[in-house]
């Protein structure tokens, strides 16, 4: 399992202790320290040789999951922020379950407990819209449902090694949104294993002090054009793919929707405000929509064979 980190000596350990905590015990912990310049470093030592600690030079969080990657060993890769946490089952469920799906499963999704600085706490599956009358087992339209919304990936899965080797790893070249091009990668693998039980504890980290300025327009407009790249190399990937039929359409549409997202971002950054308020209000308006309509996506699920 891998730890990326910068600067969170005061909560890196909570979460190695919820790894070290864990009922499955064969376990490879990798923490890639990206460059810390607070007392990160005097914290990995304390632990010794439970775990491996690497230092980088400070690159980014999308490097140092990769340089984790390229140094695990393990059949099964996992990830976790340094301010979040495992409960203590999470891996052995993982490993059951990637047992008993089989290989053409490349990875399976466990539920998790949100908790926002204001005291809100949801499930990660409530926070996408996915639900199933099954404790676990196969989904089936996974790339369906990543097309309509974003799903909590990183800390809430476990991949298989041959799966990740075949779809890459994080997209070094992406500002935001890679952990939304990988998850899309693997769904055209085929079926995810899932687990509806919350098994990771995600903690929202400090908010970003930037209201409505010239920054926090900018913040956006690099996280649609993001999804713009990543959108279009998706579609380029999946061209003639019949599988992904029904993905693919749904991928043009959000695309063209991000593409009028940009618009008004643009307005509002050129002194348009109304324009560009009015703009982006229709088009939040028609997902809101969307997501009332009968025809929307749902997640579509089956149980495990014996």
């Amino acid at each position: 399992m891998i730890i990326p980190t910068y600067n969170r000596a005061h909560t890196v350990a909570e979460t190695i202790d919820s790894v070290l905590a864990q009922s499955y015990r064969n376990l490879e912990v990798i923490v890639v320290d990206d460059g810390s310049k607070d007392a990160t470093q005097d914290v990995l030592k304390s632990y010794g040789s439970r775990i491996r600690s690497i230092w980088q030079e400070n690159a980014g969080q999308m490097v140092a999951r990769n340089q984790g990657i390229a140094e695990s060993q393990g059949d099964i890769v996992t990830f976790l922020d340094s301010d979040d946490i495992w409960l203590p089952n999470c891996v052995m469920r993982h490993v059951d379950i990637l047992r008993r799906t089989g290989s053409d499963v490349p990875c399976s999704l466990a539920n998790g407990w949100l908790e926002f600085d204001d005291g809100r706490r949801i499930t990660s599956f409530q926070n996408s819209d996915l639900d199933s009358a099954l404790g676990e087992g196969v989904w089936r339209n996974v790339a369906d449902i990543l097309a309509t919304r974003f799903v909590m990936f990183c800390q809430f899965v476990a991949i298989r090694r041959e799966a990740l080797e075949q779809v890459g790893g994080f997209d070094e070249d992406l500002k935001f949104m890679e952990d939304y091009a990988l998850p899309l990668r693997l769904s055209m693998l085929g079926p995810w294993a899932f687990i509806r039980d919350p098994l990771v504890v995600w903690r929202q980290g400090a908010a970003d002090s930037v209201s409505v300025s010239q920054r926090a327009l900018k913040r956006e407009r690099d996280l649609r054009e993001s999804l713009l790249i990543i959108r279009r190399r998706y579609l380029d990937a999946t061209a003639g793919d019949q599988r992904l039929k029904l993905a693919r359409k749904l991928q043009t549409r959000e695309l063209f929707r991000d593409q009028l997202e940009i618009r008004a971002i643009d307005l509002r950054s050129n002194g348009s405000k109304l324009l560009g308020d009015i703009l982006s209000n229709v088009v939040r308006c028609r997902k809101a929509i969307d997501r009332r309509m009968p025809n929307f996506v749902r997640m579509a699920t089956s149980r495990l064979e014996s």
